[in-house]
């Protein structure tokens, strides 16, 4: 099975987005220089090929700061285990009619006894046999508001058998 992120998908699109941008911005400088097109072709070009372009940029930079914060917080963050209570199905976001689903866990804290409700990152893949299992989450010490859940080895390791084919 083909294994697509909500990342995978922004990648897709800020690359499309960029290029296109980037085509038609390069256009619209050469009609820039070129003395025969009119000035409202000139700019439109130019401004349609630098919005294209910017959010391109946009979406492609997006997943970049995300997946460097992502290692910052497996390298240097505390690790907690927590269990995962809930997933649902993400309603705000839609890839190809499909909304993706989000895994909620609870972690209390072994030192205060303090609960904290954490939520991975959406993904397209049911994940509902995770249910229950334990995660691990890396929040940053200082701001426990800034996390990873690392879901990837859950579904890695339960989710892909390659002798079940489901059809549901």
């Amino acid at each position: 099975m083909l294994k697509i992120s909500v990342g995978t998908v922004f990648v897709i699109m800020g690359s499309i987005f960029f290029g296109i941008g980037a085509v038609v911005m390069i256009v619209g400088i050469v009609m820039f220089f070129d003395v025969s097109a009119d000035i409202v072709s000139r700019f439109l070009f130019l401004g349609c090929g630098a919005l294209f372009t910017i959010l391109g940029a946009v979406f492609l930079l997006w997943v970049i700061f995300k997946a460097v914060r992502r290692k910052k917080l497996i390298e240097n963050g505390e690790q907690l285990t927590g269990v995962i209570t809930a997933i649902r199905m993400n309603m705000r976001v839609t890839i190809n009619g499909i909304h993706p689903y989000r895994a909620e866990c609870e972690v209390i804290d072994p030192y205060s006894g303090e609960r904290y409700l954490y939520s991975s990152d959406d993904t397209i893949e049911d994940i509902s046999a995770l249910m229950g299992m334990s995660v691990t989450v890396y929040t940053d010490p200082n701001d426990r508001k800034k996390y990873y859940m690392d879901i990837s080895s859950l579904t890695n390791r339960y989710n892909y058998d390659e002798n079940v084919h489901d059809y549901r």
